[in-house]
């Protein structure tokens, strides 16, 4: 089916179209018709459109289900749903942990209704979060994964109404679309609508291929490859690559560690499979590969590490089985109940948080639709788990926080990345180099910290905490030089503000009814005094803080007054001085008794062991 716009049934189409659905319902009443409904092509012009009716469910028994993988088993949910639709998109939503669906047309209707509405599907409920602002009704879009980038990122397609090509790029996260094309800086692919796109997990980027930019008269296939990341196209183009062609099936296969391309078309359908890795296309010789086929569902199913394709086409030999490849070899599965035979195109993805592929398909030729999900019973494998912690998560500056983390489930190996939130780079790596350390805030502030693990098979698992980084307390010291001065004497006044959060103010206080509101300043004093000055800093959060300090000015020519002397001090001066005057006293005291023993005796008295007077 040439994936242009599709053209509408003419009134002759749509009776003939009336008729042989009658005469198919006769044929299913007689039980002579197939209990899965009847299929009518019409040629019209160039393009064919393919129309059905449904009579329920297959109970055609499976034609020889492989043995040694879990058992495949389609379920219909028969949920409340979005508006009925082809050629949108779905994806897993890393970011938002749901599956996102995006646009699409309903050709059925008349006139044809056009969607730019967006919906989240998570454990089996389906929830419109339709934006005012989100890009325009359109088909035939890329839309993808960045869980590198945290977002879901858009590209082309074909405008409703206008059938313009488009070559915009969205991105969506947390129920929020955002244009960034104005933001890329260097080129961008060109204008292409049935562009295949898929997020690969080795070189963290979204990987663009193919497309058709041009719609009628003739077609301009495509075979330019363009990986995105960080608001960056970046063109990949190379001489070894698919034929130029549209709507092939392209996914991650993390068993492998590749992006795995298949099918499309351009003049005619491919049922060619290639694999794309460091930056380079390469061809896979597979085994037992589909029949011919565009728009066919394509997922990676982590649950059973097989990629999971389903419809397309015009699959005539094989038009509603389901596929899996791994190793370079397709495995074929007749599974009934399960999905008609439909162009799905984008609207299949995988669930990671409920293990399992979603299916959003519109039966050819009818309005229902039908909400399918395909799990691999048996499967051994559990779903990542991530146990982290982060603390402390409020202190002053500079606050160092420890992180740890613990990963389990999934399809290792794993990646962890912590991203701080405070303009430093982030710390991405295996558990074993990145999982656990510490990172220090220098800037006061409120930070989102959060953390990433991936496994090899797109799983992911988020923790984010809240980081408080506080000012340290708010503090003052001031200083006055000289704090000892004379009238009309210029005294120097500093301030040492610390903590708090800058900006600061300053209210200098001197004493004598005058003040300053300057960092730094100077006064000079009038009149003979002490002072008592006070500094009052204020900080931009409302902190305040005062301290204050003296001054003491006298006349020129006059000693200032000292310090006050201690009590104890004029004691001991006094007591010294008693000491003194009793010591003197003792003296005088003696040789006045020295005095009187000689005038008695007639002479002096000569001093100890003086021997005799001489002459005697």
């Amino acid at each position: 089916m040439a994936w242009a716009r599709r053209p509408r049934l003419s009134l002759i189409g749509v009776f003939v179209t009336t008729v042989v659905l009658s005469l198919a319902a006769v044929s299913l009443a007689g039980g002579t018709g197939p209990s899965r409904g009847v299929v009518l092509r019409i040629e019209l012009g160039p393009d064919v459109v393919a129309l059905g009716a449904r009579e329920g469910p297959s109970t055609l028994a499976p034609s020889s289900v492989p043995t040694g993988d879990p058992a495949l088993k389609w379920t219909d949910l028969e949920v409340a749903q979005p508006p009925n639709r082809s050629g949108g998109a779905l994806t897993w939503d890393s970011a938002d942990q749901y599956v996102l669906l995006f646009g699409g047309e309903n050709p059925y209707n008349i006139p044809t209704s056009y969607y730019n509405d967006t919906w989240s599907f998570a454990h089996g409920v389906w929830t419109n979060r339709t934006a005012t602002v989100a890009p325009s009704p359109r088909i035939g879009f890329g839309l993808a994964d960045d869980p590198a980038d945290g977002n879901v990122v858009l590209f082309g397609g074909m405008e409703a109404h206008t059938d313009k090509i488009l070559n915009d790029t969205w991105t969506y996260a947390g129920g929020v679309w955002t244009n960034v094309t104005d933001k890329i800086t260097g080129a961008s692919p060109p204008a292409v609508f049935w562009a295949s796109m898929a997020y690969d997990n080795a070189t963290g980027s979204v990987i663009l291929f193919g497309g058709d930019q041009a719609n009628t008269p003739t077609r301009e296939y495509t075979n330019q490859t363009w990986s995105f990341h960080d608001d960056t196209w970046t063109n990949l183009t190379s001489t070894v690559a698919p034929p130029a062609r549209n709507s092939a099936s392209l996914v991650y296969d993390a068993s492998d560690g590749t992006l795995i391309l298949f099918g499309g078309q351009n003049a005619s359908y491919f049922n060619d499979t290639w694999s794309f890795s460091d930056d380079a296309w390469e061809q896979v010789s597979a085994t037992n590969a589909p029949d011919v086929r565009l728009g066919a569902g394509i997922a990676y199913d982590a649950a059973s590490s097989e990629v999971v394709l389903f419809g397309g086409y015009p699959a005539n030999v094989y038009p509603d089985d389901t596929f899996t490849y791994h190793a370079g070899a397709w495995t074929r599965y007749d599974l009934y109940p399960g999905p008609f035979q439909s162009t799905v195109s984008d609207q299949m993805a995988y669930d990671y948080a409920d293990q399992e592929v979603v299916l959003f398909e519109q039966q050819f030729g009818s309005d229902a639709m039908y909400t399918w999900v395909l799990n691999a019973s048996g499967s051994s494998a559990t779903p990542l788990t991530l146990v982290a912690s982060a603390g402390p998560l409020s202190g002053e500056a500079p606050l160092t926080v420890t992180l740890t983390s613990d990963i389990s489930g999934g399809t290792p190996p794993y990646t962890v990345t912590w991203e701080f939130g405070d303009g430093t780079p982030s710390l991405s790596g295996a558990p074993s180099v990145a999982g656990n350390g510490s990172h220090t805030y220098e800037s006061l502030g409120t930070f989102n910290l959060e953390l990433l693990a991936s496994d090899s098979a797109s799983g992911q698992a988020h923790e984010n905490w809240t980081v408080r980084v506080l000012p340290q307390p708010l503090a003052a010291r001031l200083q006055a030089d000289p704090s000892t001065a004379l009238v009309n004497q210029s005294v120097t006044f500093t301030s040492f503000p610390s903590g708090g959060v800058a900006p600061y103010t300053y209210v200098w206080i001197f004493g004598d009814g005058d003040g300053s509101t300057d960092a730094n300043t100077t006064h000079a004093y009038a009149n003979v005094g002490t002072y008592h000055v006070q500094l009052v800093l204020n900080d931009s959060d409302g902190g305040s803080v005062t301290e204050s300090t003296t001054v003491t000015v006298s006349q020129p020519g006059t000693a200032a007054p000292g310090p006050a002397v201690p009590w104890w001090i004029y004691g001991a001066i006094a007591a010294s001085a008693a000491i003194v005057g009793l010591v003197l006293l003792g003296r005088r005291r003696r040789r006045s008794d020295r005095s009187v023993s000689s005038s008695t005796s007639g002479g002096p008295i000569p001093p100890p062991d003086a021997g005799p007077p001489r002459g005697s």
